[in-house]
């Protein structure tokens, strides 16, 4: 589910790719360039996507494809990129 909400947010970007860059920058609180647990879900709520804390793990799951523990942009990209999204935007 969470997956599905945060996807949608793609179709006011050009591609998922730019949306991606976008998510990375609003969500890396420290500019490490990696998404931690705590980012993703400040992030998350900061969109509006309020999560229960087990919904919150199992969104971690999904989007940490290598399980080290934080979420790169290439790991938000091969996930978000699975759910279809139309894009307005050219």
């Amino acid at each position: 589910m969470a997956v599905k909400k945060l996807a949608s947010g793609a179709e006011d970007f050009p591609s998922m790719k730019d949306y991606v860059r976008h998510l990375i920058s609003h969500f890396d609180s420290n500019s490490d360039g990696r998404i931690s647990f705590e980012e993703l879900s400040e992030g998350l709520s900061s969109l509006g996507i309020h999560l229960t804390g087990a919904e919150r793990q199992h969104a971690m799951k999904k989007f940490d494809v290598n399980r080290d523990g934080e979420v790169t942009a290439e790991e938000l990209l091969k996930v978000l990129s699975k759910v279809d999204v139309k894009f307005t935007k050219a």
